[in-house]
């Protein structure tokens, strides 16, 4: 399953972390959308080669969101995606936030703390609902649990919590 990283505030140690992270599940190919130096990319790009996994770095249009850059790699997410918000995504047992995804009839699992969302499993139908321009975030992800498609797992208890 291909994973798209989108870090709120990017930097060289985060990526790390969160790679690392997915690195010990068994994530090994990445979509990182932000830019790093060259020299960080290259980095980056040659230590996951060494740990068996490959990486690519997109530089997002200034104005790109989320909609667009998926729609942008839309030919490589044919199988369902992870999409990753934030480094506390390491507060996971990702084995068990990915078979309750799979174990679901559910078109989308958002991964969340208390606070926040940090990531989500989605599957390649999540496009159906991005037939026009619209928030990804805000709009389509609401549009999917409108229509009982969704259920968010929580980290810290791994609750899960079904929205019916």
């Amino acid at each position: 399953m291909k994973t798209v990283i989108k870090l709120k505030n990017p930097s060289s140690e985060r990526l790390n972390k969160v790679l690392n992270h997915l690195l010990k599940f068994g994530y090994d190919d990445f979509v990182v959308l932000s830019t790093f130096n060259k020299e960080i990319e290259n980095n980056i790009a040659e230590k996951m080669w060494n740990d068996g996994a490959k990486i690519v770095f997109l530089a997002p249009i200034e104005t790109e969101d989320t909609y667009t850059s998926l729609l942008n790699i839309r030919g490589s997410l044919l199988d369902g995606f992870f999409l990753i918000y934030g480094e506390e995504i390491d507060t996971f047992d990702l084995k068990k936030a990915y078979d309750c995804h799979k174990n679901s009839t559910m078109l989308t699992t958002l991964l969340s703390t208390e606070t926040k969302m940090i990531g989500a499993f989605f599957e390649s139908e999540i496009f159906d609902y991005m037939s026009k321009k619209m928030n990804f975030e805000r709009e389509v992800i609401a549009r999917v649990f409108e229509d009982h498609e969704a259920q968010i797992y929580l980290s810290n208890n791994f609750k899960l919590i079904l929205e019916k």
